[in-house]
């Protein structure tokens, strides 16, 4: 039965006699007490069930490293006039400490014509003078006019665009909400930075360096046959740092991961080269010189922490951002 409002008095206290319950069950324990951590509001917006159980998963591991309230917005685009809430704590030990910290979650389910209810509700429930941060888990709620109200919600946006079928229609989206104020934030550009890290191993080399002004060519190896949003931030971000060299995109014969293959330097008879080997190594070439690095997890989890550890602008992201347009024609 669906209820026709969801008021932050009662769900506030609802999480208060939460709290009486677990400091009860710990002193039943003869525990050391309950430490409730809180660093910021993570409001996490999905559709679909499969979206919301996968983001809930990963929203109780990310508190490990980032407490916070997290408020999951689990909404149901084919039904009408549905709103509903329940409350739940995450609690963990740390290793070699005797307390348990726990983080707050809250679960409001709703139809899309109930949004502006859920706007007021969660104004309501945000923690006070902390940062709110909105991850849209399923990217095609931010193409649903009926969404934009939520926006206001939180200052930074983090999404994924590579669940976004079309990389200009992506990369349009980024721009613009970063136009309008938003800092933004992609996974996607996060899971380049293992690569932008090998790349500047090659530029570490004396010789390389002095090469900058005459590399004359980047080939990027991608998957598929269009230009992913990965491949067009490696581009511009590439571009911007090698003036005079051409930038060419190539399909890769064989994949061992989404997205992004290879990255291949030319400066005449000189070569570098950075590519996925396996699915949990890099290996960069160096004119004939090879070693490997380690492909950090690229869950969710892992990539969300590398973001929420950025606490500014991601100045690098957006530049890289501005001219990835160009990339995809």
């Amino acid at each position: 039965m669906p209820t026709t409002a969801v008021h932050p008095e009662q769900i506030l206290k609802e999480l208060a006699n939460l709290w009486v319950d677990l400091g009860k069950e710990d002193a039943a324990k003869s525990s050391n007490g309950v430490i409730r951590a809180c660093s910021m509001t993570l409001l996490i917006a999905t559709a679909g069930d499969e979206d919301a159980e996968s983001a809930s998963e990963t929203a109780a591991e990310l508190m490990r490293q980032h407490p916070g309230r997290a408020i999951s917005l689990r909404f149901q685009p084919d039904v009408i006039d549905v709103l509903d809430s329940r409350v739940y704590a995450r609690c963990w030990m740390p290793y070699g400490q005797h307390q348990q910290l726990c983080s707050e979650q809250i679960e409001i389910s709703a139809s899309m014509d109930r949004i502006p209810d859920v706007y007021s509700a969660v104004l309501g429930l945000s923690v006070p003078d902390l940062p709110v941060m909105l991850w849209v888990k399923t990217a095609s709620l931010l193409f649903r006019r009926e969404f934009d109200p939520l926006l206001r919600m939180a200052r930074t946006v983090i999404i994924d665009s590579s669940q976004i079928a079309e990389p200009t229609v992506a990369l349009q989206r980024v721009q613009e909400l970063i136009a309008s104020g938003w800092r933004m934030k992609d996974l996607n550009w996060a899971r380049l930075t293992i690569w932008r890290e090998a790349i500047a191993q090659v530029f570490e080399q004396d010789s390389w360096r002095e090469l900058i002004p005459s590399i004359d060519e980047v080939t990027l190896s991608h998957r598929g046959s269009d230009i992913a949003t990965d491949a067009c931030y490696m581009a511009s971000w590439l571009a911007s740092r090698l003036p005079a060299a051409k930038v060419k995109f190539v399909n890769a014969a064989d994949t061992l991961n989404e997205g992004l293959q290879a990255v291949a330097i030319s400066a005449g008879v000189r070569q570098a080269s950075v590519t996925a080997t396996d699915p949990e190594r890099l290996t960069v070439e160096i004119d004939g010189m090879y070693h490997q690095m380690l492909m950090p997890p690229r869950t969710d989890e892992a990539l969300l922490h590398e973001e929420l550890s950025i606490l500014g602008k991601d100045c690098s992201f957006e530049q890289s951002l501005a001219n990835a347009l160009i990339y995809t024609q």
